[in-house]
């Protein structure tokens, strides 16, 4: 995934003003008041892998820069700085959809696994039919 912090250039037809990349996240944004989260009005990945994220286009076609980040790495980066490569942008709220900066943290596999653990979202012992031994 290219991860580029490139302002977003409005259609020409509606003029060419170019957005901060906080004015641009900020206006997909509604914020829930019980918790907190900054839940993501934009569009979402539907892929299995990261499903339910928020997805957050940049860069440019121009330099052939453009891609898609997820809303919550992109949120990490405008507003928190840097993310190590390897790394993973883990949300505290345990919500797909938020982005709030103070929501999320750096982590590894291992913090992200350790801290679902930790908070009951894990399944031991589940098993699939393709890997239960066979019946004799």
């Amino acid at each position: 995934m290219k991860e580029y912090l490139v302002p977003f250039k409005h259609n020409p037809y509606r003029g060419n003003q170019t957005m901060t990349p906080e004015q641009r996240i900020e206006n997909k944004r509604t914020i829930d008041t019980v918790t907190g989260c900054w839940v993501w009005n934009g569009s979402i990945l539907t892929q299995d892998v990261g499903k339910h994220y928020g997805r957050f286009r940049v860069g440019s076609r121009s330099d052939n820069s453009r891609g898609f980040i997820t809303a919550h790495r992109y949120s990490y980066l405008v507003y928190k700085g840097e993310i190590p490569k390897g790394m993973l942008v883990c949300h505290t709220c345990d919500n797909p959809k938020c982005f709030n900066p103070d929501h999320l943290f750096i982590g590894t596999h291992k913090d992200n696994t350790q801290d679902m653990i930790k908070k009951g979202r894990h399944r031991f012992g589940c098993t699939f039919k393709k890997a239960s031994p066979p019946k004799q």
